[in-house]
């Protein structure tokens, strides 16, 4: 596992969930189809993953500057379209 890791075939996040990182765009694309805030769960039931794996992964996307917590909601980072 770690040589895919290295070799970025695996996502690693946190210390229980493996991705494919091809999850992050496949993400990315679903989230932006929600056109506005979201909750953790909206993202989880889109996504049909687990929330132990719903969480990790939106915390990544946070932590890349693709979404931004605010309390319960996320929302995606980029500029506000009016």
């Amino acid at each position: 596992l770690s040589e895919a890791h290295v070799n970025g075939r695996l996502l690693f996040l946190g210390s229980r969930v493996v991705m494919s990182p091809s999850a992050i765009p496949v993400a990315l694309h679903a989230l932006r189809g929600l056109g506005g805030p979201f909750t953790t769960s909206e993202a989880r039931k889109l996504l049909k993953i687990p929330r132990r794996a719903a969480i990790p992964l939106l915390e990544e996307l946070d932590r890349r500057g693709e979404t931004i917590r605010d309390g319960n909601l996320r929302r995606m980072a980029g500029p506000i379209q009016f």
